[in-house]
């Protein structure tokens, strides 16, 4: 049985889980962005998620295999806290540091700026 509070379901009652597209009287309890990203990052979402799935009704079961279809991501758990931790850390490494070239601070090219300045006085 399903805790209280769960990763999906709240007060017994409700199971983010459920609803069906399009079904006015069953309307879904989440959006597809929030369960896919939930799938991804969490083994506390997947592990409850295959407990729920099966006491989901026949509609609902397919919206969410329609949705694990067309959104390859949420198959794609990330197992552990380190790796996650590690995808994060590599993100920010190989974007690097962009420093801009030029006279107020960067890398200059050698003889970038050796010409005589040109004064006001040069152009009349």
């Amino acid at each position: 049985m399903a805790k209280p509070y769960g990763y999906w379901t709240w007060n017994l009652t409700r199971n983010g889980l459920a609803g069906v597209e399009g079904d006015p009287d069953n309307p879904p309890v989440l959006h597809e962005d929030f369960i896919v990203y939930a799938l991804h990052t969490s083994r506390i979402a997947v592990a409850q998620f295959e407990i729920l799935f099966p006491r989901l009704l026949p509609a609902e079961q397919d919206r969410l295999l329609d949705i694990l279809a067309r959104r390859p991501m949420a198959r794609k758990l990330i197992k552990d806290q380190q790796t996650f931790d590690d995808q994060i850390q590599s993100r920010g490494a190989r974007a690097g540091v962009h420093v801009r070239a030029g006279p107020r601070g960067g890398v200059q090219k050698p003889g970038q700026y050796d010409a005589e300045p040109v004064t006001w006085r040069d152009l009349y």
